[in-house]
């Protein structure tokens, strides 16, 4: 009787060490997922920003070989008061803008993603094991484009002078994929595009709080 029960018994207990063996796995990848999670993303944004950066400034390479899009604004003189203002160029802006976005997407598509390492040490956040452990990649593609807009900018630079730049605001939406999970992230950047020093006429007084000097 020892024996016909002794074998039913051995195979429960294989079936119990593969189930405690299966929930360890789970409950390891269940860790991973919560806590390493976060900061492979973090790390992985960085990186993501970079390959947003690249492919932006590609791009702005790209359209402003041409000649046509070398001056955007212009500088206009008034009779009175020896005023200057600057005039923009809105339909060559807008020509502009379309152009860097067209070029964007394209530069999107032709980017066949790139694979990154992370130390698993140091996603665990435990300093002694920063650096350490088998490196973890992740994939990071930019997926597409979720808005391009131009935007202008006045500095104050001095007496009578101001900056005037434009720049392009571009958010790009990028996918980072991991060996536990696939978040998408959206990047914004910023490039400055032009600049410009509008200079007026120096006054013959300039006076701070009740203190007055002449310049000459």
């Amino acid at each position: 009787m020892r024996l016909g029960l002794s074998y039913p018994r051995r195979k429960f207990n294989r079936i119990a060490a593969v189930f405690f063996v299966l929930l360890f796995l789970v409950m390891l990848l269940l860790f991973i997922y919560i806590r390493l999670q976060p900061a492979f993303v973090a790390y992985s944004a960085t990186y993501a920003n970079n390959i947003a950066n690249s492919i932006v400034n590609s791009s702005i390479s790209e359209v402003f070989s041409d000649s046509s899009y070398s001056s955007l604004t212009e500088i206009k003189d008034s009779s009175e008061n020896s005023l200057k203002a600057i005039e923009t160029d809105v339909v060559k802006v807008n020509m502009l803008k379309a152009a860097l976005n067209q070029s964007i997407q394209d530069n999107i598509k032709d980017f066949r993603g790139e694979t990154i390492s992370m130390p698993l040490g140091s996603a665990a956040n435990f300093y002694f094991l920063a650096g350490l452990g088998p490196e973890i990649p992740v994939r990071i593609y930019p997926v597409s484009i979720v808005n391009t807009d131009l935007r202008e900018e006045f500095d104050s630079a001095g007496i009578n002078q101001v900056y005037h730049r434009l720049y392009l605001d571009v958010s790009i939406k990028m996918s980072l994929i991991g060996v536990t999970f696939v978040h998408n992230e959206t990047v914004n950047t910023s490039a400055l595009l032009s600049e410009t020093v509008i200079v007026g006429d120096t006054p013959q007084y300039y006076g701070n709080g009740n203190i007055s000097a002449a310049i000459k």
